[in-house]
């Protein structure tokens, strides 16, 4: 937090102690309610996992003010990835504001990246209470991706080695009147390697007034083209399907754009598909050994730690 007028301490003496435990602070926000986005940031390896590098929280009530006070929480900066949000010329890594409204903005200011694959995982609670749509803008990409406003939303991101990729001001969320609910609602979206091709599947429910459905597919998980469309069928509950037979080596991510007929659009979650560079082996040689040398070599594995163990004729 922040200091009010002046800095103070405060002390607690000895005396002071007493045994069992009771709420001192009183809960903020209309019926204990706070409207909040919590922000994550991760670094994605070369395998696929990925590790926190740094997060923000916004916050939104009656009971705070637009302006900055000690309700607000300065960002401290690390030697690493730092992720705050730029408000009133200060950045900050908690922003309490007043309740949100369609003139509220996130402005991220992203600095100590490196050039690698990163991730943004947004958890969103009690937002979508005031009537509004999210969306998260990609100043160097041009892109804006839906946020769910009830729930949790992840956005692949690449910082490479062009200014526009690594600039302090490339994301903000935006917030607008929503537009009502879109004519489908889709159940799961699936993609399985099937022999040398990638079938991918999604389900939908409520399917009315669809014109057609994008097969979009990216080899980094961050830049997306359309790969392929399906004609929408229409009618209650549908399942697809659409087959990849331009597969390439290592990871294949896809994800659905659905369009109806009034043009307005909506994605799915992102999903992906390892794809082996040639038939995976792990040989040994010379078979059999000499000198008590084994020779390991694994050939096209997955990248992954591995366990070794040695049995001899007795088991």
């Amino acid at each position: 937090m922040q200091a009010g007028v002046s800095d103070g301490t405060i002390s607690f003496t000895e005396n002071a102690k007493t045994s069992g435990s009771q709420l001192i602070l009183r809960p903020m926000g209309i019926n204990n309610k706070v409207a909040q986005l919590l922000t994550n940031l991760y670094g994605i390896n070369s395998n696929g996992s990925t590790f926190i590098t740094d997060g923000t929280l916004s916050q939104y009530s009656q009971d705070f003010s637009n302006s900055i006070d000690k309700m607000d929480a300065r960002k401290i900066v690390n030697p690493s990835e730092n992720l705050s949000i730029l408000s009133g010329g200060k950045n900050l890594v908690i922003e309490r504001r007043n309740t949100l409204t369609q003139a509220d903005s996130i402005f991220f200011n992203l600095t100590g990246v490196r050039i690698q694959a990163y991730k943004f995982e947004f958890i969103a609670e009690n937002l979508a209470a005031n009537g509004l749509e999210g969306w998260v803008e990609d100043n160097y990409l041009h892109t804006r991706s839906p946020l769910n406003l009830e729930g949790t939303t992840q956005l692949n991101f690449a910082i490479t080695n062009v200014a526009g990729s690594y600039a302090a001001n490339r994301f903000r969320i935006v917030f607008k009147p929503a537009a009502g609910p879109l004519p489908v609602t889709f159940v799961s979206v699936n993609a399985v390697q099937k022999n040398a091709d990638i079938e991918v599947t999604w389900k939908v429910e409520n399917e009315s007034n669809m014109q057609q459905y994008e097969v979009e597919k990216s080899i980094d998980g961050n830049i997306f083209n359309k790969a392929g469309t399906v004609l929408a069928k229409n009618g209650g509950t549908n399942n697809y399907h659409w087959l990849d037979q331009k597969v390439t080596p290592g990871y294949n991510y896809y994800r659905i754009r659905s369009i109806d007929r009034n043009g307005q659009s909506n994605y799915t979650q992102i999903v992906k598909v390892l794809i082996q560079r040639g038939t995976p082996e792990i040989t040994i040689h010379p078979n059999p050994i000499t000198n008590g040398m084994i020779n390991l070599q694994l050939i096209n594995q997955p990248a992954g730690r591995y366990g070794i163990r040695l049995l001899n004729p007795l088991g």
